[in-house]
């Protein structure tokens, strides 16, 4: 699969299915636009974070890829190495575009009995939300937290992820939030996970333009984790946002 052969399918509205190679992985995804194409490429900037959340995986992980888009982190977790390979990966994503191609692609690639695909936003309370969405299938900005330079929106479920936890009887070893500034919202959602089954290891994409890197209480992110015992072990800086590795003590 190459660029021009996705454009001009794109512009004959049809998609392509195809490998695409990523971080030694050979993937089948199914791509209909450009964006998407640009998606499954940038994934490889990353690529840091891929490597550092394989190797806190294993045959016992169970994890949550909150924020999962078209599913490249879950289906690169389940390309990993035998050793690396988690035991299960729930993955969130509300938006109704992406979420069809997450589950497309996890079809493509054999894996419905590791990734589990949830059609669900994580916040702090259980019911509905707006989800304010941008542009094109593959597009990561989509938010239940703001409606900046937003093209739609769409009405989704969401829930706090200690009922998910409870309703499905799963606990996460290993969580990714990739949120787009509400990270806040699903770790607020987490508390009584947090004190009943606290994951060894988070991972989370924090948006600290503009004091964005808070609690809805106004706490910050980084006194949360610290006041429920995790500590933060690795960062990488990228423009206004970061990732960061927290590590329970």
């Amino acid at each position: 699969m190459n660029r021009l052969t996705v454009l001009v399918n794109s512009l004959l509205g049809r998609s392509v299915t195809g490998t695409v190679n990523v971080m030694g992985a050979a993937l089948t995804m199914d791509v209909n636009s450009l964006r998407e194409w640009r998606r499954v490429n940038a994934i490889r900037k990353e690529s840091d974070l891929v490597s550092r959340v394989r190797e806190h995986c294993g045959p016992d992980a169970v994890v949550f890829d909150i924020g999962a888009n078209i599913g490249l982190i879950s289906l690169l977790l389940n390309a990993s190495d035998a050793g690396q390979r988690p035991g299960c990966v729930h993955c969130f994503e509300p938006e109704s575009r992406n979420f069809a191609k997450l589950q497309r692609n996890i079809a493509l690639n054999g894996c419905e009995d590791i990734l589990n695909p949830h059609r669900l936003a994580l916040g702090d309370v259980t019911g509905d939300a707006t989800l304010y969405t941008h542009g094109e299938t593959g597009d990561g900005r989509h938010s239940i937290s703001t409606d900046h330079k937003a093209t739609g929106q769409e009405t989704v479920p969401v829930m706090r992820a200690s009922d998910f936890c409870e309703q499905h009887g799963v606990w996460p070893t290993l969580v990714k939030i990739d949120v787009e500034g509400a990270e806040g919202l699903v770790l607020s959602g987490m508390a009584s996970l947090f004190e009943s089954h606290p994951p060894a290891h988070v991972f989370v994409e924090v948006h600290t333009k503009g004091g964005a890197d808070r609690m809805p209480d106004g706490e910050l992110i980084e006194t949360w984790f610290s006041r429920h015992g995790y500590s933060r072990c690795w960062t990488h800086t990228r423009k206004s946002d970061e990732h960061r590795h927290y590590a329970r003590a």
